[in-house]
């Protein structure tokens, strides 16, 4: 939860030198391999909109929020955004809903393709491990595992939505009893879904709604 995903750094034990390796890597992915492909007038850009994404991990961005925050305009960050999706360094997920040119067209979530880049950028240490913190980047990490395409927000919400042969929604309540999860409820109730996932913290269970 604190160290990321990278192998080099697995066996590390010291935070700062997994921090310094992962901030090293950043700055050469920012400034020099993505101006090599990409026309990037301000690069500096790209480390301020990965910022904002890890602190808003998890939550819809709108390009045009940030370009305000950063001066500059919603097509460049649309663009940058993707040069940084395009450097596997964040991954993008669109509201479901059952056509697919509506949904890219709809609201956007974006995570950072590792956690430990995360925790790097926003300065995080021990804290990391707080209930409210560790929440954040527990869903980072099974966000990343399951690469999903969609989340949902309608009102209510839910984080992930599989669209493989089936559709699954699913839940990350890092909590040891989940108990709010009207948004899942919703979903399955509108799409007509007879099964969806509520990952938690240490609590394993199936249950059957009266919906059936």
């Amino acid at each position: 939860m604190l160290k990321g995903g990278f192998p080099e750094i697995i066996e590390e034990k010291s935070l700062d030198k997994i921090q310094k390796y992962l901030r090293t890597n950043i700055d050469k992915i920012i400034f020099q391999d993505i101006p090599k492909v990409f026309d990037i007038k301000e690069p500096a850009l790209l480390i301020e909109i990965l910022k904002i994404t890890a602190a808003q991990s998890g939550t819809i961005l709108e390009y045009e929020c940030i370009g305000k925050s950063l001066k500059t305009t919603r097509q460049s960050i649309s663009n940058y955004m993707l040069y940084l999706q395009e450097s596997f360094l964040i991954r993008k997920m669109m509201n479901y809903t059952q056509s697919t040119l509506f949904s890219a067209r709809k609201a956007k979530k974006f995570t950072i393709q590792d956690h430990g880049i995360t925790n790097m950028l926003l300065e995080k240490h021990e804290e990391a491990f707080f209930e409210q913190e560790s929440g954040k980047i527990m869903e980072n990490i099974i966000v990343n595992m399951l690469q999903p395409t969609y989340f949902w927000h309608q009102n209510y919400a839910v984080d992930i939505v599989l669209k493989t042969d089936n559709i699954t929604p699913i839940e990350i309540k890092y909590r040891t009893d989940p108990t709010d999860i009207k948004g899942l409820r919703k979903f399955m109730e509108l799409y007509g879904i007879k099964k969806g996932i509520v990952i938690s913290k240490t609590l394993l269970k199936q249950t059957t709604s009266e919906h059936g």
